[in-house]
């Protein structure tokens, strides 16, 4: 039986992410019917955090950036495999209403540009998780 999303990314090794989502209480939005593409930052990427962010991560979780920031990695109302991400689509809004954007160059998907894809088409019950390996930040509200 397959998981749905937060469980899914603890268990396909997504723990720092799965904590924040926790810790921001945002577990039952995301066990929600979705469907949901998320992107995922790997721990490595959140290691490769300054200091100073990592703190405020977790100081700070349910701080209203914060929960937003985690919104931005999740499309809902898709669930988007590698291959309509490279072919079907150049970007879509994300559950806090940002466009989130998807790069595709030969070899590469990349979200915003600088966040490559580094696993991907993890299923969940849910929706679908890809990983990537950098941290994204939103645009500025719009």
């Amino acid at each position: 039986a397959f998981l749905k999303i937060p469980q899914a990314l603890a268990v396909a090794g997504f723990t720092r992410f799965a904590a924040m989502i926790t810790a921001a209480d945002l577990t039952t939005a995301l066990e929600d019917d979705g469907p949901f593409t998320c992107f995922a930052p790997t721990n490595e990427a959140f290691r490769a955090m300054s200091a100073e962010q990592q703190k405020f991560f977790q100081k700070n979780p349910k701080d209203e950036t914060l929960v937003r920031w985690i919104q931005y990695h999740f499309i809902k109302g898709a669930a988007m495999d590698r291959e309509k991400l490279a072919n079907e689509v150049s970007g879509a809004h994300t559950m806090d209403q940002r466009y989130l954007r998807i790069w595709v160059t030969p070899g590469q998907i990349s979200v915003n540009r600088t966040s490559p894809l580094v696993i991907t088409d993890i299923i969940a019950k849910n929706g679908i998780i890809h990983g990537v390996s950098t941290h994204f930040e939103p645009p500025a509200k719009q």
